[in-house]
């Protein structure tokens, strides 16, 4: 029996939305061929943070022409002058894009790190390198300030740049995320949802996005926690908890967040307790939860497989959720999601939009709730849930994996 479940949970949990590896291609790719400006970033769930590095570098042209024209004045009908002063802009502003898209290649590798959160410090050495020749480049220009900013992973006394790089390109969506992180950090809900609203409106997050976030809300319990991994579910849960009118109170923990001193002497005075190290990664995130008996924790099944590895074979899923051993309420709040809550239309049918491959990750509790419906002897409802697993899998080519439990 032991054995069974075992391999049941290993399932699902390769089957659920690793975010992180696969689903990042599949829906990142639909949106960047909607977003002319997305560069991929990993935070866990989806690809969708974008900044706009042509309009910059031409912007930084520009300061770059000014600033030698003042330093080394060309003389009237001195081709030579002219040729040297032109190659050295050339030189200059090809040096900065080089940097910039090194800072993001860094980065990217950093954030698509599986069983971590932090830099290595290898990584970090190599984003503070490039930080250093865009600051000699260009110090003034978006990038420059927003990186600075970034580089210091949510660090408070860096919030300055933060601010330059919001009045130089408000709009930018790779800052709005930022922003929204930032008073979200600063524990001001409605400040961040401001932000979020406006990614909403632009397309960087979807119908499908905020339909899931809403269930991902219910399926919490009162007086619980939520972890969550990246920007990419953090911020439609900032949406929901200050849009969404309920009584279940619960904290959400942002992984990527807990870089940060501030966020967790604030979270600290919450009553939460800390492992002491800085890393931020799978082993962090079993201690934290060792130490933190009180909080009920639920962790968001967009985390990457490798953090659950860990629990196996004690995890049950929750709604959109695994809690690290069942709880004797657990069923009937899986039960209550699929009777009231979840929308059947959506699951069978999708929302038409890039965000199928986040539905994968209602299959650990859709084949769950099958088996108990089976067990009950309740067929119909266990049918309908089976055309519900089958519509998930038909729509992201998992038949071949979820076959064993979707036949009769």
């Amino acid at each position: 029996m032991m054995k069974s479940i075992f391999i049941f949970l290993s399932f699902i949990i390769c089957t659920s939305c690793t975010f992180a590896q696969e689903i990042q291609t599949n829906s990142s790719s639909k949106n960047i061929l909607n977003s002319p400006n997305v560069v991929p970033q990993a935070e866990g769930v989806t690809v969708s943070d974008t900044f706009d590095l042509e309009n910059s570098i031409a912007k930084d042209r520009k300061e770059d022409r000014k600033y030698k024209s003042l330093q080394e004045p060309v003389q009237s009908g001195n081709k030579l002058s002219e040729e040297s002063t032109l190659k050295k802009e050339s030189s200059v502003s090809t040096k900065y894009q080089s940097s910039t898209q090194l800072f993001k290649a860094s980065q990217y590798k950093s954030s698509h790190n599986p069983y971590s959160r932090s830099a290595t410090p290898v990584e970090q050495q190599q984003m503070d390198d490039n930080l250093k020749e865009m600051e000699t480049e260009a110090p003034n220009s978006f990038e420059t300030n927003l990186y600075n900013y970034e580089a210091s992973h949510y660090d408070s006394s860096k919030d300055t740049f933060l601010f330059r790089a919001a009045e130089q390109q408000p709009e930018n969506t790779e800052l709005r995320q930022q922003m929204s992180a930032y008073y979200f950090i600063n524990d001001n809900i409605s400040a961040a949802d401001s932000i979020t609203v406006k990614l909403v409106e632009n397309g960087t997050l979807c119908s499908g996005q905020l339909n899931y976030s809403a269930d991902l809300y219910n399926s919490m319990m009162s007086n619980s926690t939520l972890i969550v991994h990246g920007f990419n579910d953090l911020l439609p849960m900032i949406h929901q908890l200050n849009t969404t009118v309920s009584n279940t109170f619960f904290e959400v923990v942002s992984l990527d967040l807990l870089q940060s001193d501030d966020y967790k002497a604030s979270l600290s005075e919450k009553g939460f307790v800390f492992p002491g190290s800085k890393v931020i990664d799978t082993a962090f995130l079993k201690e934290f939860i060792e130490l933190n008996p009180s909080k009920n924790i639920q962790l968001s099944l967009t985390l990457p497989k490798e953090y659950f590895k860990q629990f196996l074979p004690d995890l049950y899923p929750v709604g959109l959720t695994f809690v690290t051993s069942k709880r004797e309420e657990d069923e009937a709040v899986n039960i209550q999601l699929w009777q009231k809550e979840w929308d059947k239309n959506i699951l069978l049918n999708g929302t038409g939009d890039w965000s199928d491959p986040w539905y994968t990750n209602y299959l650990p509790t859709l084949v769950s709730l099958k088996k108990h419906y089976q067990a009950i002897g309740n067929t119909a409802e266990a049918d309908k849930i089976n055309q519900v697993i089958l519509a998930i899998s038909n729509r992201n080519n998992l038949n071949p994996k979820t076959k064993k439990y979707t036949s009769k």
